[in-house]
């Protein structure tokens, strides 16, 4: 990764430097030809003064003037000669611009240098992730999305989050806002934490406390907070769910015999929902029950698409081997699906069939004639 970035710097330098030397070049090319504008400007204006003063002179004056004429042309070819067949002053010109594009070079280098050194400091901050296209902050396990040929977000996340100001390109300074906030870090944080969890627990809206009403709310009870955005909401969300399975598949881990329930319902708004329960005996011989998955059923709800979200859920926590039953409904599509699963033992809710016979019994159906 370093030297991938020491060969971009010098890439990056020789091109500076290409472009300064271009720069200089065409500089002194406009220099010299300022200078013979000038020669060719003096030698017209003598002409000029010469031709206006012929129409007042006499014949033996004007035979005098050309002979003083031929002779100052002369001696200005001659001086035009000698300096275009002298270049010394372009030659230390030029030697000049060449120890100045040397200073240049060696300043390159040695920013080059700083900045690699930089660079590197900078990525002890981080660790990569997900092959690669990702960092992982080491100060708060924030997961970067990693960008080509550039560093700016993480930059951006140790000047912003942590800090460190020093890491920061100079226009990220000039951006950063000037935070006049009356409450702590420390506050905001457990603030922060406090509104994901009542978003959880409460199944709120990812975007509830940004509304005129709350906002004015927490502006008078808590002046200087400002809650989270929904887009905030919503990655540290994501972030909370990667830990909670990976939290769920530790415990499971030591869970020897387990049974599943699985049921599939609609909300208000006629969207179904399809959820996978697991339920075990502690040492205590204490039951507990853990919800494995949750998911938005979409499309058609026939038995291989259920077989599959089940399988799908079941592989993903390594518990193939340890599950021994499976309890569902009465429903003829879930019941098909356990039968393809073929993993553990299709049971009947009780509960359900409970229901079942109370509602025939106490509501018989009305025979049509």
């Amino acid at each position: 990764m370093t030297s991938f970035i020491y060969d971009f710097a010098i890439k990056l330098s020789f091109r500076r430097v290409l472009s300064i030397y271009k720069l200089n070049t065409s500089s002194r090319n406009k220099t010299i030809n300022y200078q013979q504008q000038q020669q060719i400007l003096q030698i017209d204006d003598v002409a000029m003064s010469s031709d206006e003063s012929d129409n007042d002179m006499a014949p033996s004056t004007m035979i005098n003037s050309l002979s003083l004429l031929h002779s100052n042309n002369n001696n200005n070819n001659s001086n035009m000669t000698v300096a275009s067949d002298s270049p010394k002053v372009s030659d230390a010109d030029e030697n000049v611009d060449q120890l100045t594009t040397k200073v240049e070079i060696t300043t390159l280098d040695s920013q080059i240098q700083q900045n690699v050194m930089k660079l590197a400091e900078l990525l002890t901050f981080f660790d990569e992730c997900d092959g690669g296209t990702a960092y992982i902050c080491k100060l708060c396990q924030t997961k970067i999305k990693k960008q080509n040929r550039s560093t700016a977000n993480i930059r951006r996340h140790l000047g912003n989050i942590h800090g460190q100001t020093a890491f920061l390109f100079q226009s990220q300074i000039e951006q950063v806002p000037h935070k006049n906030s009356s409450i702590s870090i420390e506050l905001k944080k457990k603030l922060d934490e406090k509104q994901i969890n009542s978003i959880i627990v409460d199944s709120r809206p990812f975007g509830d406390f940004s509304r005129k009403g709350m906002r004015e709310f927490l502006a008078t009870a808590i002046p200087g907070y400002k809650p989270l955005h929904r887009t905030t909401v919503r990655k540290r969300l994501r972030t909370l769910y990667i830990e909670h399975r990976r939290t769920l598949r530790k415990v499971l881990l030591n869970v020897s015999d387990l049974a599943l329930t699985t049921d599939i319902w609609k909300d208000s708004r006629n969207r179904f929902y399809i959820s996978l329960t697991g339920h075990f005996y502690d040492k205590q011989l204490k039951l507990i029950s853990l919800t494995l998955g949750f998911r938005l059923l979409q499309g058609r709800h026939i038995a291989n698409r259920l077989a599959k979200y089940i399988k799908n859920e079941i592989m993903s926590l390594n518990i193939e081997e340890k599950v021994r039953c499976i309890i569902t409904d009465n429903a003829p599509n879930v019941v098909s699906a356990i039968r393809k699963l073929g993993i553990g033992i299709h049971h009947s809710c009780m509960a359900h069939n409970l229901n079942l016979v109370i509602k025939s019994t106490l509501f018989p159906p009305v025979k049509k004639k």
